[in-house]
């Protein structure tokens, strides 16, 4: 199973969300750049893909939406009790 390490972490006043690929060297770092009530975006226009990741909390879990240069991919995860 392909799995990714992320990691939120505070670094002088500034969010940065922080993604690890299995067979990455190092990992990639986004800026949060927006935090509201239900959902944060991150953003690296540095990165291939994905530029930007925005999680939204919905009812039944979190949504995640990746984008860049005109491509939007979204993943949809399911809370199970």
């Amino acid at each position: 199973i392909w799995q990714e390490s992320i990691k939120l972490i505070k670094l002088e006043e500034q969010w940065n969300y922080i993604v690890k690929l299995p067979n990455a060297k190092t990992p990639t770092i986004f800026k949060v750049t927006k935090i509201e009530a239900a959902s944060f975006t991150c953003e690296n226009p540095d990165n291939e893909f994905p530029k930007k990741i925005r999680y939204t909390k919905v009812e039944k879990g979190i949504n995640a939406v990746t984008s860049g240069d005109g491509k939007v991919i979204l993943f949809q995860f399911v809370s199970t009790p």
